[in-house]
């Protein structure tokens, strides 16, 4: 079964299956298979010639391979024995004359490789490449070639000669090569390993060996390595010996991986333990076939490649082997009757548990992994004996002798005949049944690996594409079909709905259907790649659509806009000039040779936008429609001779010049852009803008480009045209027609154009002006820019002039400069004319500075000024400082001199100037309001807030009443209000009237309401503080106009008086309040006649107005009040003579006084 599943795996087998598939399927699926309408394959001929070739290709490149791998073999075999070139680095004499021994042995045995093969060609592989090939490292004497010798393997050398290998057998001096039937073992030197004898040489040719190895077969050098280490050595080393040797063969291990650049497993063999005492004995029973089992453990490949403690997991497994040696034991002693034989085979599980640690910490020094190095990788640990020579060792004896000072006597040397043990199914059960394991090198195969996926992936995906294509081509074909067969039916049921008269809009539906045909097939486009392969019907069925949808714009839209120009040309009224157009274009319709499309096509885009109003979109795929047309050849329509006749009578009234004039600027704006604001560039729109932020511009007739690519080339010929045309259809005015002079009409028409080129460019510059400045800041960033190299402002009058010198600007490229004594005789001269003081600001004359750079200059002062100011430390205080200053003085300073300036200079540039002048002063004024502000809120606010505010008096219904002190402190004289106002306002607002003053069209920007406070605080001042300073004095007189009849005595105490009156002769009393001990009660009594009295006291020191606002006062002038005391039914009127007009009695408006957040 075995030889079967080998014979079925070879790739010939493989590819012969896939002809076959091939075969059958050209036989039976080829008379289905068509190109466009040819069928090849559909005679059996075809098919039977076709396979044929099928099978000649297979064979003649089955035959290739075969010769192929014949060469590659023989070659390989040659090179191999070729001198090798040792690594330069460690290469010497010697090591090369080694190599050299190694060629001359190997030679020995490739003449019989060459010629016949391992295997049965037909079954097994064929060729010495293709066998796996391990190595076998360790130290001298381990028992490596005995091992080979007696592993009972089939070696074909040994059919032609004795020899079973390129080397004698015992003490193995140089590498021998072991070919058998499954693997070639290549069993090295055991110096390689130690490299004690000659370090550079051992080396050398190590490396020399590794070279080899890695040339010939770059794929996988190797499929694993045997480490062989002998249990004399575990068991007679020392501990030190023993580290020499897991350390030598470790980097033995590291050169293998790191030269080869594969990762190999690596089988761990302990020969010679037939050197435990016992081994013989305990294993004497077995036959041939037991003998050739396999003794020790092999490890899961995750275990021995994740483990990091390798000795733990051997000494687990170990452990295991330990079980079944005790269970054996019993079998054996039973067994055996020979006294001393029963011990050795009793003491054998000992001598092997002596063994462990030995073990144990050989593989943990040889295998563990290191973050420094590859980790070898541990396959297992395996047992073996090659033959049973020289004296058991009794290793537990020697310890007990040892321990107790005994002589010991050696056992006796084993005198049968030499068995092998554990050997033969190790090679063929484990290590030929694992050839896949090993790494290959990483590099080559990964190249060979990306190569042979490229091919199968190409193959592949070519054949999927035709297939592919093929499936989708004829898909999509039929659905584009299908798409073109619903598109039509769409079309005639709209085109068939349409009624009598439509409009743009109805006629968009049809059109848009219409059209609908044509994107299906993209006539004149490349065949779509998924729609080729001969099936495309796109040129056939495109080709068609076309026509149709250009039949369509023919039928609907050119009835319709012709219906159009009919109806607007029988309108009454119309205006001579746009009756003069529809005829033209009306006769465009007529005579379609003579369409201009310049013409024909802005006149039907204005009227769609006026019919459909704010509806782009429907205008915009309109105009797509209207542009196809143009571009197909039109058909005559058939004029209306009457609308034409008419027609023609108005339009020949129209005076030649106006016709003319309206042409030009007709062409002018098929031609030419609108001069926007965005055209002075980006560094002159951020600094200047339009008011409002209008959208400004100069119709493009009125630029120079206009003037020179329209009125000056095209003038004269528009001239002649229009008499030529006037000629045609002015019957009546042939004789002034024929005596028209065109240059003399271009004469007309250029000075009207003069004049509304002024008109359009006057309209422009008047709806420019500065940016707003937002701050001080900012005002000394624009200030700068206007003031640099590249000034803004002068890179706008630039941009005007070369608008506005249509002759002069011709010469600036010769020049370099305008010259404004040019010949003034020149038609663009008028314009020039107008606008020359503009132009005159660019000039400069005898080495004197122009215009503009001295407008820069003082831009750059002004820029100094407020430069000043805003990188101050304190910039609002640094700016009240200069603003103080400044509106207080008359002389001249940087924003004088440039409003100055301004005043002499053109229009919009005069504005701007003093725009920037006045501006920057007024942030100056802002951030100085903006100090004041801050100032207010930290002093006056704040005392406000803490003294005055929701107190009594100001506050009429506070609960809490302001002390007079801080009445004093906060509204009399040197006081808060008071002494803010010199510090801050004075300079900036007139305090007699309160009005702000102005400077330069600019004010500090005080509110109103805060003016109206802050005057509302001086007549509190002036009504409660009479005699001055910031002591609270209010003088008044008392004297009584009525009192009850009931009432005996009246009473008034009020500060440090009392008042008493009893119906006799009325007598003013003098009051200065609040009085001289600041007495803080007021009181009023009635003493009825009889007995009882009724009395109102009032507390603190606003105690005489609380009393007040519990009675009646009746102001008779502005210096007099009555006041009427009442209670209890009872009362008494007093005169209240105030000694100002400006009292707290006579008015209340004091209680009105609050406080502004900010001025």
């Amino acid at each position: 079964m075995k030889r079967l599943f080998q014979f079925l795996s070879q790739k010939w087998i493989i590819s012969l299956v896939g002809i076959i598939a091939l075969v059958v399927l050209i036989w039976f699926g080829g008379p289905y298979l068509g190109i466009a309408e040819s069928k090849p394959l559909a005679s059996p001929f075809n098919r039977l010639l076709a396979i044929l070739i099928l099978i000649v290709i297979w064979g003649a490149n089955n035959f290739r391979l075969r010769i192929k791998a014949t060469q590659a073999n023989d070659q390989m075999i040659d090179t191999l024995v070729a001198t090798p070139e040792p690594p330069q680095e460690t290469a010497t004499d010697v090591s090369a004359e080694e190599v050299a021994v190694l060629k001359q042995r190997f030679e020995e045995a490739t003449q019989h490789l060459k010629q016949t093969s391992l295997k049965d060609r037909l079954f097994g592989k064929q060729y010495l490449y293709d066998l796996p090939w391990y190595i076998i490292i360790g130290p001298p004497g381990c028992g490596k070639t005995t091992l080979l010798e007696n592993s009972g393997l089939e070696f074909p050398l040994a059919r032609y000669q004795n020899e079973k290998k390129v080397s004698g057998i015992g003490g193995t001096r140089n590498c021998d090569w072991w070919f058998t039937d499954d693997a070639v073992l290549l069993d090295t030197a055991g110096r390689y390993t130690t490299q004690d004898s000659d370090a550079s040489v051992d080396s050398g040719a190590w490396l020399g060996f590794l070279d080899l190895l890695r040339k010939h077969r770059p794929r996988r050098p190797l499929n694993g390595i045997i480490v062989a280490l002998s249990a004399e050595e575990l068991l007679t080393s020392s501990e030190q010996e023993r580290e020499l040797h897991a350390r030598t063969i470790r980097q033995r291990i590291q050169e293998l991986y790191t030269q080869l650049g594969t990762e190999l497993p690596v089988y761990f063999l302990v020969t010679k333990i037939d050197l435990l005492a016992g081994f013989t004995e305990f294993f004497d029973d077995l036959n041939i076939e037991e003998r050739a089992q396999v003794w020790g453990t092999t490890f899961s490949q995750n275990d021995s490649r994740q483990s990091r403690d390798l000795g733990a997991l051997f000494a687990t497994e170990f452990d295991a082997l330990s079980e079944k040696l005790n269970a054996r034991e019993l079998w054996r002693i039973y067994q055996e009757r020979d006294q001393s034989r029963r011990r050795l085979i009793h003491g054998f599980s000992q001598q092997m548990a002596g063994l462990k640690p030995l073990l144990e910490s050989f593989i943990q020094k040889t295998f563990n992994p290191s973050r420094f190095e590859s980790n070898p990788w541990l396959r297992g640990v395996y047992f073996t004996s090659g033959t049973q020579q020289g004296s058991p060792i009794d290793r537990v004896m020697n310890v007990l002798a040892g321990a107790f000072g005994l002589s010991l006597q050696a056992l006796p040397a084993y005198r049968g005949r030499p068995r092998s043990y554990f050997i033969n199914r190790f090679f063929r059960d484990i290590l030929f049944q694992e050839t896949e394991l090993a790494g290959a090198n990483i590099r080559y195969e990964r190249q060979r690996l990306w190569l042979q996926r490229g091919a199968y992936a190409g193959a592949l995906i070519l054949t999927v594409m035709v297939i592919f294509f093929w499936a989708t081509s004829f898909t999509r074909n039929g659905l584009w079909m299908d798409k073109i067969e619903a598109s039509v039916e769409n079309y005639q049921q709209i085109a068939s709905s349409l009624p009598a008269r439509p409009d743009p809009r109805d006629i968009l539906q049809t059109l848009q259907a219409a059209k609908e045909i044509t994107l299906v097939y993209n006539a004149g486009s490349k065949t779509p790649w998924f729609m080729g392969m001969g099936l495309y019907q796109g040129y056939k069925l495109g080709d068609a659509a076309e026509r149709a949808y250009e039949r369509a714009l023919q039928q609907f839209l050119i009835p319709n806009i012709k219906a159009r120009l009919e109806g607007e040309m029988g309108e009454e009224r119309r205006n001579p000039e746009e009756l003069r157009q529809l005829l033209s274009i009306y006769m465009m319709l007529i005579s379609p040779d003579t369409l201009d499309a310049k013409t024909f096509r802005p006149w039907v885009k204005t009227g769609w936008e006026q019919q459909l109003n704010e509806q782009t979109e429907i205008r915009d795929r309109l105009l797509g429609h209207l542009d196809t047309l143009l571009l197909t050849q039109l058909p005559p329509q058939t004029p209306n001779q009457p609308l034409i006749a008419r027609a023609q009578r108005v339009v020949c009234e129209l005076p030649l010049t106006h016709q003319i004039y309206a042409r030009l600027k007709q062409q002018a704006s098929a031609n030419v852009d609108d001069y926007d604001f965005a055209r002075l560039g980006k560094q002159v729109t951020k600094i200047l803008v339009s008011k409002g932020d209008k959208r400004i511009s100069v119709p493009g007739f009125y630029t120079f480009t206009g003037y020179h690519e329209i009125l000056d080339a095209e003038g004269i010929n528009t001239a002649r045209l229009t008499i030529a045309e006037n000629r045609r259809i002015c019957a009546d005015k042939q004789d002034e027609l024929a005596t028209a002079d065109p240059e003399a009409l271009l004469r007309h028409v250029r000075n009207q154009y003069f004049d509304d080129y002024v008109d359009h460019w006057d309209e422009f510059l008047s709806n420019i002006e500065l940016t707003n400045i937002r701050n001080l800041n900012h005002a000394a960033e624009t200030l700068e820019t206007l003031s640099g190299r590249e000034s803004p402002l002068e890179l706008f009058i630039k941009a005007i002039s070369e608008q506005t010198l249509l002759e002069g600007a011709k010469l600036k490229g010769i020049l370099g400069h305008f010259d404004v004594t040019q010949d003034l005789s020149k038609p663009g001269n008028a314009v020039e004319r107008t606008y020359a003081p503009l132009h005159q600001l660019l000039q400069s004359q005898d080495d004197k500075p122009s215009a503009i750079d001295t407008i820069r200059s003082q831009l750059r002062d002004l820029y100094d000024y407020t430069a000043e100011i805003s990188d101050s430390s304190d910039q609002s205080e640094a700016a009240f400082e200069a603003a103080k200053a400044r509106m207080g003085q008359s002389k001249k300073d940087a924003i004088r001199e440039l409003r100055t300036t301004a005043r002499k200079l053109p229009k919009p540039v005069a504005g701007i100037v003093k725009s920037a002048a006045t501006q920057s002063w007024g942030t100056v004024l802002g951030s100085a309001r903006a100090h004041i502000n801050t100032v207010w809120r930290s002093s006056v606010l704040r005392e406000y807030r803490a003294s005055i505010e929701n107190r009594y008096p100001i506050f009429t219904k506070g609960q809490q009443q302001t002390a007079l002190a801080d009445f004093g402190n906060f509204f009399g004289e040197s006081g808060s209000i008071d002494n803010f106002t010199k510090t801050y306002l004075t300079p900036f607002v007139d305090t007699r009237r309160w009005r702000l003053r102005v400077v330069d069209e600019r004010s500090l920007g005080l509110s109103n309401k805060a003016l109206a406070q802050l005057k509302r605080a001086t007549q509190v001042r002036e009504m409660f503080f009479q005699d001055g300073g910031n002591q609270v004095s209010v003088h008044f007189k008392l004297k009584p106009m009525y009192l009850d009849a009931s009432v005996k005595r009246f009473l008034i105490d009020l500060t440090d008086k009392r008042l008493s009156y009893q119906h006799g002769p009325p007598r003013s009393s003098a009051i200065e309040w609040p009085g001289p001990d600041n007495n803080n009660r007021a009181r009023i009594i009635f003493e009825r006649i009889g007995a009882g009295s009724f009395s109102i006291t009032k507390d603190g020191p606003w105690a005489w107005f609380k009393l007040l606002d519990v009675s009646d006062t009746e102001r008779r002038s502005n210096d007099q009040v009555i006041i009427h005391f009442t209670t209890a039914g009872l009362k008494a009127s007093y005169q209240l003579q105030a000694g100002s007009v400006t009292n707290p009695f006579s008015s209340n408006d004091f209680t009105r006084f609050r406080s502004p957040e900010r001025l």
